[in-house]
């Protein structure tokens, strides 16, 4: 229990901050989300939901990159949309876009900063901007500010009429316009375009620097915002069907790994770290295998012998001694075929010559030994002493036959010197 109390405090602080971070009270969402579903302030749901009546036309939502659903080359009458933060199509998607967009389409793009090359293709040649077609600058003073408010103009709609918004709008002026080919469709309060339209072969793309007039903070709070924002989509021929992008949306674009959430929520960044200082401390002092002393173990009793010895003294208290007499000549017969390797051992003479040439005794010995266990285990009831002397003569020739292998092995290994 005492290893696992640093572990158990560590889990438990992890568990804290995560049950912290859930029950805690959040401030509204200042990020623009721009998500068709969303409840937050920058997201678009009311803007979504409104747009098949302001276009007359039903929305799909897209979810795939631009490049792979206009692969489809038939679209006609169609309005693509994307409302995001940043705007920034590679070459492939931008000739996509463009060819879309000729065929009598309509591209509408609502973002805070545009780049790539469909900001080149949209300026004009002799345009001097740097970044092409491309907001002047991103005025973030009062970004996502609900207090503040903001004004826009038409005067495509209405000259001289302004639009108010419940919130701070953080609109940049669009540069690079190429005026032989774009209208203007809506401006600030300093006169600069902030939503203009480019003409494109049959077709047209609409750019807008005002993504926040198009969230639910901007349309379901008091002011102009769904006059202004209609009036932006009366700058869109009448579509057959509306494209709603849901690939260039800036959660998704800044989630970047499926550790996305955790590292940008303050309590979930915390219980991150510190369940990975936990895997790491267990890693550096648990991670070899425990040391602990190994108990010195007794060998165990060699039952069988105890069973002979016990069987045996059963027999020689019962008088039996013509059994002790036949199992003494087995156990040497027994000794001879292990310890000597006489695969047919008896107590016949040839086998006495052979285990006596074998261990290096004296070959007279040997025979006058195989003799009298022969004797004594025809005797039908040998006397307890002459059992007791055949033991004392066996263990002699086997300890001798042991010493006399023993000097042999030696022998050999000198001369293999």
């Amino acid at each position: 229990m005492r290893r696992a109390l640093p572990w158990l405090v560590i889990g438990g602080v992890v568990l804290a901050l995560v049950l912290i971070e859930a029950f805690r009270a959040r401030p509204y969402d200042s990020r623009l989300r721009a998500e068709r579903s969303g409840v937050e302030p920058f997201d678009a749901e009311v803007f979504y939901r409104l747009l098949p009546a302001w276009l007359g036309a039903p929305v799909e939502p897209v979810d795939r990159p631009p490049f792979e659903r206009l692969a489809d080359t038939t679209l006609t009458g169609t309005l693509y949309l994307f409302l995001t933060d940043s705007f920034e199509p590679d070459e492939a998607e931008s000739d996509r876009l463009l060819a879309f967009a000729r065929r009598g389409n309509t591209v509408l793009a609502v973002a805070q900063d545009f780049g790539g090359p469909f900001s080149f293709a949209l300026s004009g040649e002799d345009s001097t901007a740097v970044d092409g077609l491309d907001t002047a600058y991103a005025d973030l003073f009062g970004f996502g500010d609900l207090a503040a408010t903001d004004m826009l103009y038409l005067p495509s709609v209405a000259r001289g009429r302004a639009y108010a918004f419940p919130t701070a709008i953080a609109a940049a002026p669009l540069v690079g316009i190429d005026s032989s080919t774009t209208s203007l469709v809506a401006t600030n309060e300093l006169g600069e375009p902030v939503a203009v339209v480019v003409r494109v072969g049959a077709g047209r793309v609409i750019l807008s620097s005002a993504p926040l007039a198009f969230t639910n903070a901007a349309l379901a709070g008091e002011g102009d915002a769904a006059a202004w924002v209609g009036g932006v989509l009366g700058a869109a021929p009448a579509p057959e069907r509306v494209l709603w992008d849901g690939f260039y949306k800036p959660l998704r674009s800044r989630a970047g790994s499926r550790l996305g959430v955790a590292t940008r929520v303050p309590g979930l960044r915390w219980a991150l770290a510190l369940a990975l200082l936990g895997a790491f401390l267990l890693v550096a002092f648990r991670g070899r295998r425990w040391q602990r002393a190994i108990p010195v173990v007794a060998p165990p009793p060699n039952a069988q012998r105890e069973f002979a010895r016990v069987l045996g003294r059963l027999h020689f208290e019962d008088g039996d001694t013509q059994w002790l007499a036949r199992r003494k000549a087995l156990a040497f017969e027994d000794a001879l075929r292990t310890r000597l390797g006489i695969a047919d051992a008896d107590l016949s003479d040839g086998s006495a010559r052979r285990a006596a040439a074998r261990a290096g005794v004296d070959e007279a010995d040997a025979l006058a030994l195989f003799a009298r266990l022969r004797t004594l285990r025809a005797d039908p009831s040998p006397e307890p002493a002459r059992l007791l002397r055949a033991d004392r003569d066996v263990q002699d020739f086997l300890a001798r036959a042991d010493l006399g292998a023993a000097r042999s092995g030696a022998a050999r290994a000198g001369r293999g010197r």
